[in-house]
């Protein structure tokens, strides 16, 4: 698309910047180092990558039991700077405090694109197809998000500028010593090597940041509009770990816990679209013509909710995901990363950022609703459909 080209910026094969908009041999080699280069400095290595979750998980409960002290906390935009941390220290090897100006800029900067690419935007919708709306919109300053994606584009590419090229060093490091072996045709030569580094850090914030955050905070929502289910969380937690901070390894002994987690990724309103593909050929499916070049875009809703694989799917049940003796049964049938070649490359990191900031959260604190707060299914439509900012009452447990 125009739009996405013009933002992201092209290659000398006029293939958008990074992975997730590329296709096609640039594809593959941007993919193949994505995920062996997360993998190497975390998202493979269990043991690192849940120190750097666990220890940002750990922050952001110290920091809301202050809150708490004071009265009701609001939840909206505490998350994700740290989950945004945990990223940048995946990325640059960099750890950064939690009030941290840079990344609380960043933070806000993604939210407000995020919401710019709301499909209720006009603005935006044409910006994707009409190449001359989007000069035109951003001279006249309509849109604040393309303006800010252009900031976040510009901090990223000054924070990854001096670092040099280190074989097993971070990501960035990694990524270097590849553009340092390229050969000429490769997507990782020069020039292009560069951009397409920046590319794949925006990539990593863009899909890692608001989806793991968004997920959190409706997740938050069930707790409180459930507070039975809430209940048995804590016990059973409470009954692994003891006093321990929760981890990885005793995941499996979480029966009940994986069954809320997987219910929630089926249930939840965030996820309506997946990112675009495109056909290749000319296909028909299931009567249907659908030509070359058609964008097609994955109804998640329809998937997750599809009353032939889940009985009653409008209702949020995780006993569905229990056999007759409470253990946890899982189901292929539920999307959130998507599937196939292209599904998130950090859907590892993701969900281990989903297990260890829930269970940290509810080991924490006793979630209780404020009166007045709006705790219903009502979103915010935009790249992914969010929650209203609403307070809860954290109770130290």
């Amino acid at each position: 698309m125009p739009f996405i080209q013009g933002l992201s910026g092209t290659d000398s094969k006029s293939q958008v910047h990074g992975v997730g908009s590329s296709k096609g041999s640039v594809w593959v080699e941007q993919r193949k180092l994505a995920h062996i280069g997360l993998n190497k400095v975390g998202m493979g290595k269990t043991d690192a990558m849940e120190e750097m979750i666990g220890e940002e998980a750990q922050t952001l409960c110290d920091r809301f039991a202050e809150k708490a002290k004071f009265g009701p906390v609001q939840i909206k935009g505490k998350l994700p700077v740290a989950i945004n941390n945990v990223i940048w220290r995946m990325i640059t090897g960099r750890t950064t405090k939690q009030d941290d100006p840079f990344m609380n800029e960043m933070t806000e900067r993604m939210d407000s694109h995020f919401k710019f690419m709301s499909p209720s935007s006009i603005v935006s919708t044409l910006m994707q197809y009409f190449h001359r709306i989007t000069k035109v919109a951003v001279k006249f300053g309509f849109v604040r998000g393309y303006q800010d994606f252009i900031v976040l584009l510009n901090n990223v590419r000054n924070e990854v500028k001096d670092f040099r090229a280190v074989q097993d060093g971070n990501f960035v490091e990694r990524y270097r010593d590849e553009i340092a072996k390229a050969s000429p045709e490769s997507s990782f030569y020069g020039k292009d090597g560069e951009n397409h580094l920046v590319g794949q850090a925006m990539d990593f914030f863009i899909a890692g940041t608001e989806t793991t955050t968004t997920f959190l905070e409706w997740t938050l929502k069930y707790l409180i509009n459930y507070p039975e289910i809430q209940e048995k969380l804590a016990k059973e937690i409470e009954t692994v770990f003891g006093s321990r901070p929760s981890n990885i390894g005793q995941k499996d002994q979480l029966h009940y816990t994986q069954a809320f987690i997987l219910e929630s990724y089926r249930h939840n309103p965030m996820g309506i679209l997946s990112i675009p593909r495109m056909t290749m050929n000319d296909v028909t499916l299931n009567g249907t013509f659908i030509p070359k070049h058609t964008q097609i875009f994955p109804y998640f809703k329809s998937m997750n909710r599809d009353p032939k694989a889940f009985e009653d799917p409008d209702q949020f049940r995780p006993e569905r995901f229990l056999d007759k003796n409470g253990n946890f049964v899982t189901n292929d049938r539920v999307i959130l990363f998507g599937k196939g070649r292209r599904k998130c490359v950090g859907e590892v990191l993701a969900k281990a950022e989903i297990f260890l900031f829930l269970t940290y959260f509810i080991h924490s604190f006793k979630i209780a609703p404020v009166a007045g707060e709006d705790y219903s299914d009502a979103s915010n439509p935009g790249l992914v459909f969010t929650s209203s900012p609403f307070k809860v009452e954290l109770i130290p447990r």
